[in-house]
């Protein structure tokens, strides 16, 4: 019987027997099956967080390291390799995960049906909530990447397929949450202890293809992952983090950059401890990295993201998959080591210890030149777009601010209590107070920034000033409202809704209700399933990242929805702004609204 070796990298994660329970308990032939476990725990606190069953207690192998020995994840996977004895298969798979039924002998089907000598599969898993709820109704996903970051960074990331394939998909980037292979990758791609998280998948990617192994999608579900990790949520025990426990993590993660910006030829180094056994974990020499860059779409010399790599293009016959084409409005950040200056949030300096200070886009990337008009009673003028597969009239800039703010703002929104909204009721409205009610077309719940109010005014100042008003043709701003976190748990959602208008059910006409001409969408999180942003008239749904900034003007013509929340939280920062000179509806400007004073 083919055998199965299974690496598991667990950092104090009350998961990791749960996940080993439900593999083995899920395996066609438990028996085929052997697993490592890099065991990293702190004595005296996580002592009965890992339970191994007598029935396959002789099929564990554990590694136990403490937790503050630990130099992170890919260190600790490095360490499971040693547990390799000729399997002909192996699966890395996260330490919160659950499995199908007879994945096993599943996995190994469809292994063999990738057209490659050499295969592995690899994707991000749909989600599960502890102990055991599963996404059933779950769509397979394709790996791309997000674009360059201003460290030189590179991420890969995922995209649902509304239609599953019949068989896999070619891919370009593994995810290393899942992978199944055959055997062998042990030896010839030994996992990089050097690394620390960042550059971890992408560089395993290019060693793997460069190695002369193919990278393939699933076409269909085999494991979940479970997608949130802060506070004792869902119910699930809270689990610690590497860079929590340890201080130091800014050094090892800065030794990690400067090894990957070294391998891919985009900054050399000569310091030793960054190019510490390079040559043992160096690309391969079955393809080139050239040859690499021109399939997958990235360009690492000069740290472009190109359509290829942002919209999945090495996908043959995408579109059979996916109901819209995948969202490739994004903008790469060069690094400042590539002599490009950026622009920092200038200002007092935030409350927060976790957010000192943004980097965010240089502004000429926008130009201001040829801008069209679109038919309305308000002029409303937009310039070039950056990707014609955009509607007109919406930016969406990724990544617009850091990872570490969006984490600050989730944590701080976890921990509050949130009140469930309801929806403005226009026949009862009057001009100096806006009447609210409950709707079943909004399920979603808002969370106060009283909190954080000194951090997100200033994000949206920027936002507002230096972000929307050149992209709109240099409206001038008279406020914006204050800004709103919004929490979408499973089952949460928002129909189809104007953000300034609403339609009269009487007359079926539309009228001006608030005093709103633009909207802003700050995207704090992407770790959930569902929650699209459907703008519905033009048909085209983006894939909320964290990061992402969405802008577009508040009337009908914008309708959009908050498509369901399937699994996970989904957090949205909003707020609206009105410019100077529109007609007013309300005599009262809205609760605590932002005066910008630009007349």
């Amino acid at each position: 019987m083919e055998k199965i070796f299974v690496q598991i990298a667990s950092y104090r994660d009350p998961e990791c027997t749960h996940t080993i329970r439900d593999m083995f308990a899920k395996a066609k032939y438990p028996e085929r099956v052997s697993v490592a476990v890099c065991w990293q725990y702190k004595p005296g606190e996580d002592d009965a967080l890992l339970v191994i069953d007598e029935s396959y207690k002789e099929r564990v192998a554990i590694d136990l390291v403490k937790s503050k020995d630990s130099q992170g994840v890919c260190w600790a996977r490095n360490k499971l390799q040693k547990f390799y004895n000729g399997e002909e298969y192996t699966l890395m798979v996260d330490s919160h995960m659950r499995f199908i039924k007879n994945w096993d002998e599943e996995l190994i089907s469809e292994l063999k049906r990738s057209p490659s000598q050499k295969p592995i599969l690899s994707n991000h898993p749909a989600g599960y909530i502890p102990p055991d709820k599963l996404d059933l109704n779950a769509r397979p996903t394709v790996l791309k990447v997000k674009p360059f970051n201003k460290m030189g960074d590179i991420r890969v990331s995922g995209e649902l397929l509304d239609k599953a394939p019949e068989n896999p998909l070619t891919g370009a980037f593994l995810a290393a949450g899942f992978i199944f292979t055959l055997g062998k990758f042990v030896k010839e791609i030994p996992y990089d202890p050097n690394y620390y998280f960042d550059q971890e998948e992408i560089s395993l990617s290019a060693r793997a293809w460069t190695h002369g192994w193919d990278i393939f999608s699933p076409s269909k579900i085999f494991v979940f992952h479970y997608y949130h990790s802060a506070g004792k949520t869902n119910n699930a025990q809270s689990r610690s983090l590497h860079w929590e426990d340890h201080k130091d993590w800014s050094a090892k993660a800065k030794l990690s950059r400067e090894r990957y910006l070294h391998l891919f030829g985009i900054r050399p180094s000569s310091n030793p401890e960054a190019l510490k056994e390079i040559d043992k974990y160096s690309l391969g020499n079955e393809r080139n990295l050239e040859e690499y860059e021109r399939f997958s779409g990235v360009d690492f010399k000069n740290c472009i993201a190109t359509q290829k790599a942002l919209g999945c293009g090495f996908v043959e016959d995408l579109q059979k998959y996916r109901a819209t084409p995948i969202n490739t409005n994004l903008v790469n950040e060069r690094p400042d080591f590539l002599g490009v200056k950026f622009e920092e949030v200038k200002g007092e300096k935030f409350n927060s210890k976790d957010i000192l200070k943004l980097s965010l886009f240089n502004l000429n990337l926008f130009s201001v030149d040829n801008v069209p008009k679109l038919d309305s009673n308000r002029p409303l003028g937009f310039t070039q777009r950056v990707n014609n597969d955009v509607p007109p009239g919406v930016l969406i800039l990724e990544n617009f601010v850091p990872k570490e703010f969006c984490e600050s703002m989730c944590r701080y929104a976890d921990e509050m209590i949130g009140k469930k909204l309801k929806v403005v009721d226009n026949e009862n409205s009057t001009k100096d107070k806006v009447a609210t009610k409950e709707s079943s077309g909004r399920i979603t719940e808002y969370v106060s920034i009283d909190g954080i109010a000194g951090e997100t005014l200033s994000v949206f100042l920027d936002i507002y000033t230096r972000r929307l008003a050149p992209f709109y043709n240099n409206v001038k701003f008279e406020w914006f409202e204050r800004p709103q976190i919004l929490r979408y748990l499973p089952g949460g959602k928002y129909d189809p809704h104007a953000d300034s208008e609403h339609m009269n059910k009487e007359t079926k006409q539309w009228t001006r209700a608030q005093d709103r001409d633009y909207s802003v969408l700050l995207y704090l999180n992407e770790e959930f399933e569902g929650g699209m942003l459907n703008f519905v008239d033009f048909k085209y749904k983006i894939r909320p990242t964290t990061g992402m900034l969405v802008g577009f003007p508040s009337d009908r013509r914008y309708l959009h929805a908050a498509e369901p929340t399937i699994s996970g939280k989904r957090y949205v920062m909003v707020s609206w702004g009105a410019i100077l000179g529109t007609p007013r509806v309300k005599d009262v400007r809205p609760y605590a609204s932002v005066m910008l004073n630009l007349a």
